[in-house]
């Protein structure tokens, strides 16, 4: 297991600690029971996961976008809020708010 991989798990796991009644690490659906999956499994080699201005296949072709950490409180943010239709005009509007994700170098603490 990759330093990438670990990280992601010992975060995920603490957050779960703080709020087992709101997160849950468990994959499977049915034993979520309504709390919000902390995906740390996308973070390992050959992981599949909806890559920024990713269109998904989906009725009015919704694209994943990155936000900004304002927008979190925002209650019209779905994730079928931006189109491939209107995703031009976001990225016009905010710059591309994934760039810097390409640049900026980071190293991860150890836990």
């Amino acid at each position: 297991m990759g330093t990438v991989v670990r990280f992601a798990n010992t975060v995920g796991s603490f957050f779960v600690s703080l709020a087992p009644d709101q997160l849950t690490q468990e994959f499977s659906k049915a034993d979520r029971r309504g709390r919000i999956y902390m995906d740390t499994g996308r973070n390992g080699f050959s992981a599949t996961f909806a890559a920024a201005y990713t269109v998904r296949a989906k009725p009015g072709a919704p694209v994943s976008a990155p936000i900004e950490w304002e927008e979190l409180d925002d209650a019209a943010l779905r994730s079928d809020r931006w189109t491939i239709r209107t995703i031009v005009d976001r990225v016009a509007e905010k710059g591309d708010l994934f760039a810097p994700a390409q640049t900026d170098e980071q190293e991860l603490p150890d836990l």
